[in-house]
């Protein structure tokens, strides 16, 4: 409403009926109206703060996620969503950490628990509900994340995954060139050293035992 010196303010008001007539209709009621505008200002820049705040973490590029002091999922990002299609049906606001972790082991979303889901989970659930845990995942389309998760001082638990996966081909490609030298080296050193062991031998033969392998 608008204020007796011009300007607007937000009211809150709250009334009720003390008497009625014969047919019902108000006759005398009492009520309060309280000015509620700080109050309606401070909700309006909460909740615009909290809109760039999800718009920052929708833009990064990174999955997202916050679970609460009892574990439920409370929000995560789009890209959180997209990296785990199979888990996707019960990524909802409310579902337990086990929940969806158990949903995806059934569906296929995670390789590496195939051989043995039980332990995996165990192992998995205790990594998650440390103060900090860092690993890297691999994803059943081949692509490898790089897991993060820090617990707050209310006990929330917030995640990141980063998509690694350009970074674990190159250090596979690597591994595997650092291989194939040393293959290389000890191939090309046999080679080398049996015609020497060949001319060192005649050498021996020809000067005497002076000359010696060094």
């Amino acid at each position: 409403i608008r204020h007796a010196d011009g300007h607007w303010v937000w009211i809150q008001m709250r009334g009720k009926v003390i008497t009625r007539s014969g047919d019902n209709k108000p006759l005398t009621m009492f009520g309060v109206h309280l000015d509620v505008t700080a109050h309606k200002a401070a909700e309006e820049q909460r909740q615009y703060l909290e809109g760039i705040l999800h718009s920052a973490i929708e833009a990064i590029g990174e999955g997202f996620s916050i679970y609460d002091a009892a574990d439920r999922l409370t929000w995560c990002n789009e890209q959180y969503r997209r990296l785990y299609p199979h888990s996707a049906p019960v990524l909802a606001m409310g579902r337990t950490f086990e929940e969806i972790l158990r949903y995806g082991v059934a569906h296929g979303q995670y390789p590496e628990a195939e051989a043995d889901p039980e332990a995996w989970l165990e192992k998995r659930l205790t990594a998650h509900r440390q103060s900090e845990s860092n690993f890297v995942q691999k994803l059943p389309d081949g692509r490898w994340l790089d897991v993060r998760e820090r617990k707050t001082a209310d006990g929330a638990i917030v995640g990141f995954r980063m998509d690694i996966t350009e970074l674990m081909h190159a250090k596979q490609a690597a591994e595997s060139a650092n291989r194939a030298k040393s293959e290389f080296l000890a191939t090309m050193s046999h080679e080398i050293r049996t015609p020497m062991n060949g001319i060192l031998g005649m050498a021996q033969v020809i000067c005497g035992p002076e000359v010696s392998d060094p």
